[in-house]
């Protein structure tokens, strides 16, 4: 799932992912920001990654949404 100040929604989800323990993966996803008027700047917002068999283990990672400029 995707957190932030503003409503941000994932646009592509991929498939079940399945990682060992202390392996790694990359990932590709897609974010758009659901509004009729785009902020000037960017916002930050999160990643959330949750493991679907055990909710209490997740990890969150950082990031920021850029708005094009006109």
């Amino acid at each position: 799932k995707v957190s932030g100040d503003g409503p941000f929604q994932l646009v592509s989800v991929p498939e079940d992912i399945k990682l060992a323990g202390s392996e790694h993966k990359k990932l590709r996803l897609l974010v758009a920001y659901k509004a009729d008027e785009a902020p000037l700047g960017s916002k930050p917002f999160k990643f959330v990654i949750t493991n679907k068999n055990d909710p209490s283990m997740k990890r969150e990672v950082e990031s920021v949404f850029t708005f094009p400029i006109e």
